[in-house]
């Protein structure tokens, strides 16, 4: 992941998975709030990995001179 998006990535997630799991705000994370968000990143993470390795397998496609979308 280039260094340039990471703060934005931080910021998305940050968004997505909170509001997600944090239904209101404490002094303390419940047990319950603290798996969702484990999970919630995880998959965040994970999903954008995916989908950046798929965007430069079709770019170095494209650059073979492979259709970009199949």
């Amino acid at each position: 992941m280039p260094l340039n998006t990471a703060p934005q990535m931080i910021g998305t997630l940050t968004d997505v998975c909170w509001d997600k799991c944090i239904s209101s705000p404490g002094n303390y994370l419940s047990g319950k709030e603290s798996s969702c968000l484990e999970n919630c990143t995880k998959r965040f993470v994970e999903t954008t990995q995916y989908i950046m390795q798929r965007a430069a397998h079709k770019a170095g496609e494209a650059s073979a001179g492979g259709a970009l979308f199949q």
